[in-house]
């Protein structure tokens, strides 16, 4: 353990430990999207606009009830998603990828009251479909 008797790795050591220290202290910085609140933390389950994102790609209009076909080429198969507390994360996949899905099974690792509320809402709204696992 010689080299952390180098002055310059213990600098570089406690630098990161502040850092961390402040990040802890006053919050991770999370990316917001385009309309949400800076002001508002954590997540919106009944925000309608990341909702029909999974829609769109499970090719399901919510409001009318129609589904598309999903029997293309062009198509996922299958998706699995293991969510916990990266709901953020997901919401932005589903937004930002343009390929259908033919089914999508979401895992939920954990009992966390956000996402089990996000979960309930996609199953009320996409559950009848048979497409959303």
């Amino acid at each position: 353990m010689k080299f952390l008797r180098r002055p310059w790795v213990t600098a570089l050591l406690l630098l990161n430990l502040l850092v961390m220290g402040l990040l802890l202290y006053f919050g991770w910085a999370e990316s917001k999207f385009p309309g949400e609140s800076a002001g508002k933390s954590g997540v919106a389950p009944r925000a309608p606009k990341y909702m029909m994102c999974v829609g769109e790609r499970l090719l399901v209009d919510a409001k009318t009830g129609k589904l598309g076909d999903v029997s293309g080429d062009n198509v996922i198969p299958l998706m699995v998603v293991p969510l916990m507390l990266d709901l953020e994360e997901f919401k932005k996949l589903m937004c930002n990828i343009s390929v259908p899905i033919r089914r999508l099974l979401l895992v939920q690792n954990g009992r966390e009251a956000r996402l089990q509320l996000y979960l309930q809402e996609l199953e009320k709204m996409y559950g009848w479909t048979g497409r959303l696992i």
